[in-house]
């Protein structure tokens, strides 16, 4: 085994995964064994690191960097760094590319046309059937397709690929060994076989919820283009989307039903500057009029459409909330609008696309956990918590108390959103709520931990008792979003 490769095996475990400072820090000190090899002065220094981070690489020990090389040959798996040659040229140009990649197969070397092909985990007949077709045709006019190896669109997409004959790149959202969607094991065997089948992390990593936005980074980045087949609003699509306009990539978007709410998504980008695409000939020919050193025009799309996006869908919760409003008090005063008010109800339930629990007799539930506190956000999880979960500090009554909805007298959580307290400073003052309203909740956590006196991520963690990898997520969210700012020692503060 090289000795750079064991540098790099433990640099990665020490800065951690999608760093938004990687490229810094290649640049500062040029490679992994220079890192390993700096005192703690100059590691401080170089104002790169947390202080979580520099305590990990002040520990020298290669120990576990060994035990994952050793791990990765037993599966058969290869591990190439960002400085190999068989690495992606374009996927060094990102912003925050990984420092190497765990591979089983080869990664094609190829000259024409890459394209990403993302979507839902749950697509229509139509769907499934678009994702197939595009790729199988996009395949066979010697295009080479990067998907995520999930359910739904990404493998239909992969399938289309190996069924038109030619090679497909699937990047994991954990390891290549880990105990996911084993049904497609054989799937991803073929991939090896005429492609290659890639990740970022240890071989025998969980799937996490965190780890896909961080792998949606790479399949757009291997790619020239990215094709966004189904996806609703607020799904992992339109993240993919984004980062795609912010590495200055085309997106194009399969045009759906009106009525079809998979297509919420893919309708929306648009409306926004993807190029539609309902034939692979759409892409084709894009690129064959367009792509010269000085011919191509950046993309019209920008990376900030997600944004928007989940402002459309807090007002669409807004729209549903005054109907489900009308819903109060109805059943006492039996009036004579009261079958229109339950249509009211059902229609609001729709338009909000909530998958409901199975209805049960209110009056023999006991409480759930769920409602001892009140919720304190607009955003849709996709969890069946029922209409109660959108609603800011809403709570379902039980027992002999009549059906319906009252306001809870204490709603500390909800009044971050919206009051301005003596303490809180000019600048968060004009920070505006709507804006806070659209972050995760692990990232508005964070950004009321932080205040003026800048923190250590190490120290939000322990505060937070979140991961170092939630934290580290949720301030990249809040720099997004113009929210937090590091200083040269890896402190975060607000803005």
């Amino acid at each position: 085994m090289e000795k750079r490769l064991l540098y790099t095996l433990w640099m990665q475990s020490c800065i951690g995964y999608a760093n938004p400072y990687v490229m810094q820090i290649i640049n500062t000190f040029e490679t992994s064994e220079q890192i390993y090899r700096a005192g703690e002065k100059e590691l401080r220094m170089s104002g790169l690191f947390t202080k979580g981070q520099l305590n990990k690489l002040l520990n020298k020990d290669l120990d576990p960097a060994k035990r994952i090389y050793d791990r990765a040959m037993q599966v058969g798996a290869r591990i190439i760094t960002i400085s190999s040659a068989e690495y992606p040229s374009s996927l060094r140009r990102i912003p925050d590319p990984p420092l190497l990649l765990f591979v089983k197969g080869r990664l094609p070397v190829h000259r024409g046309l890459k394209v990403a092909v993302v979507g839902t985990r749950e697509p229509t007949r139509l769907g499934k059937q678009a994702a197939y077709d595009l790729s199988y045709e996009l395949t066979r006019n010697k295009a080479l397709i990067i998907s995520g190896g999930a359910e739904g669109v990404d493998i239909q997409a992969h399938k289309g690929a190996l069924t038109a004959g030619g090679q497909t790149i699937c990047v994991l959202g954990n390891g290549l060994e880990a105990n996911y969607l084993r049904k497609y094991a054989d799937v991803r065997e073929e991939i090896a076989q005429h492609g290659a089948v890639v990740s970022e992390y240890p071989v025998d990593t969980a799937a996490a919820a965190f780890l896909f936005p961080q792998r949606n980074r790479i399949v757009v980045g291997i790619a020239d283009c990215t094709l966004v087949v189904e996806g609703e609003l607020d799904s992992g699509s339109l993240v993919s989307a984004s980062k795609a306009a912010e590495q200055h990539k085309m997106v194009f978007a399969v045009p759906g039903s009106l009525d079809n709410k998979k297509a919420l998504g893919t309708n929306y980008l648009l409306t926004k500057g993807a190029r539609a695409a309902v034939r692979s000939q759409d892409i084709i020919e894009w690129y064959d009029t367009r792509r010269s050193a000085d011919d191509i025009s950046p993309p019209v799309l920008s990376s900030k459409v997600i944004d928007s996006a989940r402002s459309i869908t807090k007002q669409r919760l807004n729209e549903a909330e005054r109907y489900i409003s009308m819903f109060q008090g109805a059943e006492d005063d039996k009036n004579e609008d009261y079958e229109q008010i339950q249509e009211n109800l059902v229609s609001a339930r729709k338009k909000i696309q909530i998958t409901q629990e199975p209805e049960q007799d209110i009056k023999d539930q006991a409480p759930r956990e769920e409602d001892q506190e009140p919720e304190w956000t607009y955003r849709v999880t996709g969890r069946k918590k029922g209409i109660h979960s959108i609603l800011s500090g809403r709570k379902r009554l039980t027992g002999t108390e009549k059906v319906g909805y009252y306001e809870p007298e204490k709603q500390e959580k909800t009044a971050i959103l919206h009051e301005k307290t003596d303490n809180t400073s000019s600048k968060t003052e004009k920070t505006d709520a709507e804006t806070l309203s659209m972050l995760t909740k692990p990232a508005l956590t964070v950004y009321h931990t932080i205040s003026e006196i800048p923190k250590a991520a190490e120290v939000i963690s322990a505060e937070l008792e979140l991961s170092a990898t939630e934290v580290l997520t949720a301030l990249s969210e809040l720099e997004m979003y113009g929210l937090a700012e590091v200083n040269g020692y890896g402190l975060y503060h607000r803005k």
